[in-house]
């Protein structure tokens, strides 16, 4: 369903896809969406969810003690190839939901580093801002560098906090 939905998003936008549509091009039955997603709008937030969990993943390959909290470069890549698509989540109305739901998913991951959940908050919350400025500068810096920037303030707020 899944790979079905990836593939609609680049023929045509997210409101004009069918759960009909899905399951056609997925070659599933209704029963068997349903089991699984409430509508097409569930399947969207799941894949975004996953799209997450999987860039978190990647820091479990980092050694202990790693200065990374969040995949920053990985993560600002992906959404700005994906910009087709966050224009058309933007007319849709459903950005909003997926930014909270980035913000939410980078605290949790931050948490158990910070130590805090109002910091993890304040770092996730501080992280989307600068991936949104990132998207609309003229000239942004490279991803790299809005990581190494990023970490080396999450670090001080962290010890700041202490």
């Amino acid at each position: 369903m899944l790979d079905a939905l990836a593939e609609l998003l680049h023929e045509q936008s997210f409101g004009k896809i069918t759960v009909q549509d899905l399951l056609r091009r997925a070659h599933v039955g209704r029963a068997t969406f349903y089991a699984h997603f409430q509508d097409k709008d569930d399947l969207l937030l799941t894949s975004f969810v996953r799209m997450l969990e999987a860039m978190t993943r990647q820091l479990d390959a980092e050694p202990p003690g790693s200065p990374r909290w969040v995949p920053v470069t990985e993560f600002f890549e992906h959404v700005r190839s994906a910009r087709p698509l966050l224009q058309m989540f933007e007319e849709s109305g459903r950005l909003p939901i997926m930014w909270r739901l980035a913000t939410l998913h980078f605290a949790r991951s931050i948490e158990p580093r910070a130590g805090s959940a109002f910091v993890a908050r304040f770092l996730a919350g501080a992280l989307i801002e600068v991936l949104q400025w990132w998207l609309e500068a003229r000239e942004p810096p490279a991803a790299r560098t809005v990581e190494r920037d990023f970490h080396a303030l999450a670090h001080a707020v962290v010890r700041s906090a202490r």
